[in-house]
């Protein structure tokens, strides 16, 4: 159990370091954030749909969808910006 919750831990702090990465990048690129987050959303629900099809759910499942994609594609990125 505490390896479950180590895995999306680890995954989460990956994928919101990876957001932020676009962000940045985004910033860099001259685009809007909100763009960025449009971006960013798309590709993450895009991964965790893959992720779904592909893995049981075990230990990759909690480290990739659970943990990376949760903290990338967050929805509450999303509403502050709007």
């Amino acid at each position: 159990m505490l390896k479950d919750f180590l895995l999306v831990g680890l995954g989460g702090a990956a994928g919101s370091m990876m957001r932020y990465g676009i962000t940045l990048l985004c910033s860099l690129l001259t685009w809007s954030s909100t763009m960025g987050t449009l971006l960013v959303n798309i590709v993450g629900s895009f991964i965790i749909g893959i992720l779904i099809a592909a893995c049981n759910r075990g230990s990759w499942y909690l480290l990739a969808a659970i943990g990376f994609c949760g903290g990338f594609t967050t929805f509450s990125t999303f509403s502050a910006q709007i």
